[in-house]
């Protein structure tokens, strides 16, 4: 095996074990890992990115919702992002998994959208562990 084959395995199995702790995060609900998952929203990976997005969104961190927006046109992740906007958002915009697949920048756009007019009405019911208008 060349070096380079060697590297990209290593780093893949260093993205799938923070992926694993991030999901890991998501259940622990407390300050201290939501801290440490919103400075992961800045990674450049963007799997870390959505990956942290969708486990503050978890614990009802708004400011995850346009990391996984702008996760929707990203090949490699835009179905965890979809999946994970329509799991925490009580009413998700009605666009089929065929709308995603064929036209992924006009559903980020119209989830952009929707950010854009409800974004700031958004609040976190811990109940039903959805956001709500």
């Amino acid at each position: 095996m060349n070096r380079n084959k060697t590297v990209l395995i290593i780093g893949s199995i260093a993205c799938l074990v923070f992926v694993a702790t991030i999901i890991l995060w998501s259940t622990a609900n407390d300050q201290n890992s939501a801290e440490s998952l919103l400075s992961s929203l800045q990674d450049e990976d963007e799997g870390i990115r959505t990956a942290a997005a969708r486990a503050l969104l978890a614990q009802g961190r708004v400011e995850a919702i346009p990391v996984l927006i702008a996760a929707l046109s990203e090949v490699s992740v835009s179905v965890t992002a979809r999946n994970a906007l329509n799991q925490y958002i009580e009413y998700p915009l009605d666009i089929t998994d065929q709308e995603y697949d064929n036209n992924p920048a006009g559903a980020q756009a119209q989830w952009q959208l929707w950010w854009d007019g409800f974004g700031d009405q958004l609040i976190w019911d811990s109940g039903i562990t959805m956001f709500t208008i």
